[in-house]
């Protein structure tokens, strides 16, 4: 039985190897579509808070553009996990209602 299943992965190697190859070319491209969609916004972001809060400009124009970006994920993460806080009292509530 086992040796019926290695020939048969044996036999769809190649398959394999491409179909793994190709998802780690639209994964490079998708995350790199993805960055440049973030980044656009942000470069237009960053100076209007800078002009809302009157930050000098200098100030931000020293934060690279990563630490923006991971500034924003964990402002993300906090949002999310504020949100979950907040609505798990209802979830257990209506799990013990039934």
């Amino acid at each position: 039985m086992i040796r019926a299943l290695l020939e048969v992965l044996a036999r769809l190697e190649p398959l394999i190897v491409l179909v793994h190859l190709l998802v780690r070319v639209l994964l490079v491209r998708q995350v790199r579509l993805i960055a440049l969609l973030v980044q656009i916004p942000l470069l237009v972001l960053v100076p209007l808070v800078a002009l809302l809060f009157q930050a000098p400009l200098l100030v931000l124009a020293l934060l690279t553009l990563r630490v923006v970006l991971v500034l924003l994920l964990i402002l993300l993460f906090l949002v999310l996990l504020v949100v979950l806080l907040h609505l798990m009292p209802r979830v257990i509530n209506n799990q013990l209602d039934y």
